[in-house]
């Protein structure tokens, strides 16, 4: 009877709970159709595009003044001019990747991609150039951009800048991952289907990514002061084991590269290549004097990270050469020096500057 009655109780405390979460849900959900303060780039398979957007941000100075930069989308939801009404008359650019094309902390016109244009203009009648980067985004959603987007607007050029947000990304790896359904069984692909459409399983798919470039160190921080970092000797055993994972990621990173390629040329569309810079290396910083090989990284050594950076660059590199792909050595050129950069990987107005030098 004892044990019925625990029964009992539990069975009704369940119901409650998850009548209670259920309900809970529901509101969350019609509350963030109303309005969503998290908005997406991302929504089941598809690519959502902000057109028409403006917001501005405030950043302190190099003096620790707070100074406003202002970033804008168009029409087409890339950041640029609108496309022309008379698009064949113009040699089309547009540049591809993540935050660091993207560059959302700086003003429209301070882009690596703005100066670029400004560079190109004199040399080409009828330019027309747009910034199509997306903060977080890997080479699987530059492929939906080029599918759904890019294509179709037939550029001349894309410039692709890509390589860390790939690091440790696996074919198959995520429930959260939206691209890789092709080989889910047909069950698993119309559940995850009807899930994506739902506001608040985006916000908390947003939430997990988030969560996770910062633990990265992917996510902007324009607080980061490189002076004050601290520096880690890792352990060699657990430093090899997991650069062995990520490594192991690599052979399907070249695949994607190489259907960004085929796509591109099949397309009559020019790819160019950018091989993806940071500021830690096996050096000394120029501007402080830190040393960026010993500098903690997430959970890693500058070094290490570094290294691992260098491996996804060379299978880009690969991909060039086999194909005779125009490439960009940035990794290269841009020096590793603070004075660049607004943390380890993002690239302040004089960083964007000297990408072009």
């Amino acid at each position: 009877m004892q044990l019925n009655n625990m029964i009992k109780k539990f069975s009704k405390t369940s119901l409650h709970f998850f009548t209670g979460l259920l309900l809970a849900l529901v509101v969350a959900e019609i509350f963030l159709r109303i309005y969503n303060p998290f908005p997406a780039t991302v929504k089941g398979d598809k690519i959502l595009l902000r057109a028409n957007t403006k917001i501005v941000y405030s950043k302190p100075d190099t003096d620790g003044t707070m100074i406003e930069h202002t970033v804008t989308t168009n029409k087409l939801g890339f950041r640029g001019e609108n496309l022309p009404e008379n698009p064949n008359e113009y040699f089309k650019i547009i540049t591809i990747g993540g935050s660091t094309t993207q560059c959302l902390y700086s003003s429209d016109s301070t882009t690596w991609t703005a100066y670029l244009e400004k560079n190109l203009k004199p040399y080409i009648k009828n330019l027309w150039m747009n910034n199509a980067g997306l903060a977080g985004h890997t080479t699987y959603g530059h492929k939906i951009l080029l599918e759904d987007y890019v294509i179709k607007l037939k550029p001349d050029v894309a410039v692709f800048l890509f390589g860390v947000n790939d690091i440790g990304v696996v074919k198959d790896s995520a429930v959260f991952s939206l691209y890789a359904q092709n080989n889910e069984n047909r069950f698993l692909k119309c559940f995850k289907t009807t899930l994506y459409k739902s506001e608040a399983v985006g916000v908390a798919v947003n939430l997990y990514r988030y969560f996770k470039a910062n633990k990265q160190s992917l996510k902007y921080d324009y607080s980061f002061d490189i002076k004050t970092a601290p520096h880690i000797t890792l352990n060699s055993a657990e430093s090899d084991k997991i650069y062995t994972e990520n490594i192991a990621c690599l052979p399907d990173y070249i695949s994607r590269v190489n259907s960004i390629a085929d796509m591109c040329l099949a397309n009559k569309i020019t790819p160019v290549f950018v091989t993806q810079p940071s500021l830690y290396a096996d050096t000394i910083d120029t501007s402080t004097g830190v040393n960026l090989a010993t500098v903690k990284v997430g959970n890693r050594s500058g070094l290490w990270c570094y290294n691992l950076l260098e491996a996804y660059n060379n299978a880009m590199r690969k991909v060039a050469g086999e194909k005779k792909i125009f490439l960009v050595e940035l990794a290269q050129h841009l020096p590793h020096d603070s004075k660049y950069y607004y943390d380890f990987i993002h690239y302040n107005d004089e960083g964007n500057k000297r990408l072009l030098k």
